[in-house]
């Protein structure tokens, strides 16, 4: 009986090292961080570009969606 326990205590020490080693939610983890780089470096570019551009087209699809402008 406690040969049974100490080898059922052996496997699930060896069982939860061994999950520890696997890789599969390392993959998850790459895609974490690679979608948080280009999210950091679209905000910079975003910021460097400044205001200026995105007002004026967000101005401009605002006077089509009015209908203010007929041109459009």
């Amino acid at each position: 009986m406690i040969n049974n326990i100490i080898l059922n205590g052996i496997a699930l020490v060896s069982n939860a090292i061994a999950s520890l080693r696997e890789e599969h939610g390392q993959d998850l983890i790459e895609y974490a961080v690679l979608a948080g780089a280009i999210g950091v470096v679209a905000a910079v570019a975003l910021f460097a570009i400044g205001s200026g551009p995105f007002d004026n087209m967000a101005a401009k699809i605002g006077n089509c969606v009015s209908f203010t402008n007929p041109g459009c």
